[in-house]
């Protein structure tokens, strides 16, 4: 299910990311989820959660960087 605000994500995302790449998270999951909710490929045995969490997590790593314990942002 697509998330509606950034304060239904996991603790997990909420505890770790800064809320800039929380809502980098969420657009991207939202988008994921809606485009793979049309196109599903039943063959490929993937859930579309698996796969929204995924591109998510893709969108989140290509704005920031993990730095210790910290998620940064990148900039250039």
């Amino acid at each position: 299910m697509a998330y509606n605000h950034i304060e239904e994500l996991p603790a997990a995302l909420k505890n770790n990311l800064p809320k800039d790449a929380m809502e980098v998270y969420v657009a991207a999951y939202n988008q994921a989820w809606t485009h793979s909710a049309h196109a599903k490929d039943q063959r490929s045995g993937i859930s579309i959660e698996d796969i929204a969490h995924r591109k998510a997590w893709g969108a989140v790593r290509d704005k920031y960087r993990k730095q210790g314990q910290e998620w940064v942002r990148i900039f250039g």
